[in-house]
Order: structure tokens, then C-alpha cells, then sequence
């Protein structure tokens, strides 16, 4: 059996506003982040999604319990975005070495005191597969956050990770997958308009 997979992004967050670095930094929705997850919310609600997953990051969460209000949400911690370390709240315009490798070099690259982009590309993917693979639900919301999505989106495109970053992931915007329990087929990608999508 085909399972159905929308890969949600957050909605619009403080941070983003603010155009830094958020990683694992608990900041909630922006008014226009809320906006966005109402919206989808209208979009996504015919579709019958069954199972619904999310970071447990305070804009994830906000976002899946607006995106799907009264349903249950299961959290995995590894549904987390990746950890900037000593850069969490610098603004992503900021010059230097780190970022400067982030630009042009990401695959090698190791936040100080936080994770490594490879490394957390394999955690992201091997826990999105867990979650498909351990649940008998035919269809999944999973609400995540961009350098996480564009990672898992970049390993099934067999894309070199050193170019993941052109991976589009807006805010609120949906990449639909199916599954057929070892590999996943991509329909769409950061669509802002969600139709159902057959096997």
C-alpha cells in the first residue's frame, strides 16, 4: 500500500520575521505565521489526512494545532530542526567563516556548538521513514521546519547536500510524497496550493 506523506513548514515564525538563524531556539508564530496555517488549514481539511505528526518546537506545534485544530498531534524529536549552536539568533546576513561555509560548502559543515548538516540530513530521513513505516495509517501531515525539509527533500532527489539550500520551502507551503515502504516518489513540491494527489 501507497501512503500519502504532506511535509509541512511551519508557519511564518518571530525569528523569521527577523531573517536569523532559529534552529532549536522555542519562538512562536508571527501573526502572519497563523494566518498561513488558518489558511492551509481551509485546504487541507477534505484531504482526510489520518495521522498527524510535528516537531515539538514551540512554531511547529502552534502550526499543527492550527493547521488540524481538535485533532491529536504525536510529537518526534527528531522531527526538530537542525541545531545552529553559538549561531541560534544571528542574523542569516551575518559574514564570517561559518557562514561563508554555509553559503558554499554546507555538506561539511559543523555549527560550534551544534549539529552537522550531513548528520542531521540522515537523522531527518531516517526519522520521517520511522514514522511512515511504524504507523498503519494510510496518509501523514508531518509539520518540520525548513533546513530539516529541504535536507530530507535533497536526499530523495539524490541532490549533493552541499546544494541543498535550492530546495524551495516556504512557510506554510506543502511538499506531497508517496511511499511505498522502501522509497518515496515526489508529486510536489513547496506548493502553496494543495490538491489530492493519486498513486
Amino acid at each position: 500500500m501507497k501512503k500519502t506523506l504532506y511535509l509541512i513548514r511551519h508557519g511564518e515564525s518571530e525569528h523569521n520575521k527577523k531573517n536569523v538563524f532559529s534552529g532549536i531556539s522555542d519562538v512562536p508564530l508571527s501573526e502572519t505565521g497563523r494566518e498561513q496555517c488558518k489558511k492551509l488549514a481551509k485546504q487541507l481539511e477534505s484531504l482526510g489526512v489520518q495521522s498527524v505528526y510535528s516537531s515539538p518546537l514551540k512554531r511547529a506545534m502552534e502550526s499543527a494545532q492550527l493547521i488540524f485544530p481538535g485533532r491529536r498531534i504525536s510529537t518526534a524529536r527528531g522531527l526538530t530542526e537542525i541545531n545552529y549552536g553559538n549561531y541560534e539568533g544571528v542574523s542569516l546576513d551575518y559574514k564570517d567563516e561559518i557562514t561563508k561555509a554555509w553559503n558554499l560548502s554546507p555538506d561539511d559543515l559543523t555549527f560550534p556548538g551544534g549539529d552537522n548538516v550531513n548528520n542531521h540530513a540522515n537523522n531527518i530521513y531516517q526519522t520521517i521513514t520511522r514514522i511512515i513505516n511504524n504507523d498503519n495509517s494510510s496518509s501523514f501531515a508531518i509539520i518540520s521546519h525548513r533546513t530539516s525539509i529541504r535536507l530530507f527533500l535533497a536526499k530523495i532527489l539524490k541532490l549533493d547536500i552541499k546544494f541543498f539550500r535550492n530546495v524551495p520551502c516556504e512557510n506554510c507551503h506543502v511538499s506531497i510524497l508517496l511511499f511505498d515502504g522502501e522509497s518515496y516518489q515526489i508529486k510536489t513540491i513547496n506548493a502553496s496550493c494543495v490538491v489530492e494527489v493519486g498513486g
